[in-house]
This record gives structure tokens, sequence and C-alpha cells, in this order.
């Protein structure tokens, strides 16, 4: 569908990725199946909890384990914690920043050495669907540019990146590929009217502005 090749341009031209980087659609619980089928149904998929649970939902429902990490004391991702949990059955390593459902926002360096440390032994999902709304947005401590440069070698022993999830695209570099073999992210099943409207949202930015100012206005 030419209005989807058109839209995952637009976003990897808005986040500065390639275009072959985007997936776009509903994907979460298709990566989550993906994985846990993958090399033989069933693993270890670790994330913070309470937290938001649907990428190991999916998981479980394909024979995986889901592994969940209490946050800690000021309610953000304990990475400490979350690296112990980490073992050989571990697939995947799910990590949402700004945190759902406590708003924490880690901190930039802490974030990067945590994703960095955490890659050498697993695959690493990253989770901003609510990045657009936080008041450290200028700051706010994106990952879709270590997803575009940063490959790391997981514990299959081949060479990846780690995708990073917004409203509607995660993005990884040598993955994106494979997951379209698997049929995931195939724009013909994409409702075209929702592909139009996310295409406009996007270069909206003066209503984007508006709703952030707005959304901030009435957590303060």
């Amino acid at each position: 569908m030419g209005e989807a090749d058109s839209l995952r341009k637009e976003i990897a031209d808005a986040e500065g990725v390639a275009a072959e980087q985007v997936v776009i659609g509903d994907v979460l619980d298709a990566i989550a199946m993906h994985l846990a089928f993958e090399g033989g149904a069933g693993g270890e998929f670790v994330y913070s909890a309470p937290g938001y649970s649907a990428f190991a939902d999916a998981a479980r429902l394909a024979g995986g384990k889901s592994i969940a990490v209490p946050l800690d004391a000021q309610l953000e991702n304990d990475w400490r914690a979350l690296r112990a949990a980490v073992g050989t059955r571990t697939r995947a390593l799910f990590i949402v920043n700004p945190h759902n459902p406590s708003g924490t926002v880690s901190e930039p360096g802490v974030l990067k050495n945590a994703l960095r440390a955490a890659s050498t032994s697993a695959f690493v999902l990253v989770d901003e669907a609510y990045i657009e709304y936080t008041d450290e947005r200028d700051r706010a401590p994106t990952s879709f540019a270590r997803a575009a440069t940063s490959p790391f070698l997981g514990p299959s022993r081949r060479s990846a990146d780690s995708p990073v999830f917004r409203s509607a695209t995660p993005s990884c570099r040598r993955r994106s590929p494979r997951l379209g073999e698997a049929g995931i992210g195939n724009p013909h099943s994409l409702d075209r009217l929702a592909v139009a409207a996310a295409s406009e949202s996007l270069r909206d930015t003066a209503f984007q502005a508006t709703v952030r100012q707005r959304i901030a206005e009435e957590r303060t």
C-alpha cells in the first residue's frame, strides 16, 4: 500500500532513522509471540511491575514465562534487579520509559548505560509510547538513535538491534526484515483511514504542542 510506505518514510525522517527500520501497525503482541516461538516455544520475558504487561502476556500465550521485577522505591525501573533477572532463558527484556503507570522518566545517562549493559545478554525492547507527554520532552532520553546505530550480540549469538515502540511504531535495523517475513507489519492488514490519520497527525506539530501543554496543565 503506497500510503503505508509514505507514512513509514515520514516517521523515519522525523526520527532520523532509515525507512526500512520502521514497522507500522498493531505489532507489539505479534512480536512477543514471534519471539516466544522463535527457537522453540517458551523462554522468559522480563519486565517491570506494576507496569504495562501486554508484551509479557502475549508471550505467555505462546508458551513464554513472564518475569515481573518490582519497581524501586522511587517507582522507577530497578536496573540492577532487571539485570539480575536476565538469564540464559531470557528471550526479551521489555522496558517502558516514561514508565506506565508511574510516569517516571529515566535519567538519560542512566538509561543509556543500563540499555547498553542489558543488551549484552538479552534482546531489549523499549516502549516510549508516552514520551511525547512528558515535561522533559526536550531532554527525554529517546532510544531511537540507539536503535539506529548500536547493534548488540544477544543470547542466541546473533547480532541484532533494540526495537523502540512509540504509539504506532517499533524501530529495529536487522530484525525489521525478519518481522516482515513473518507477516508482522504487513501494510495490507492496516486500515487505510488509520494510515491517513497517522500521517496527518504526524504533520500537525502545532496540535501536538497544544496537546502536550494541556496534558501538562491537567497533570499539575
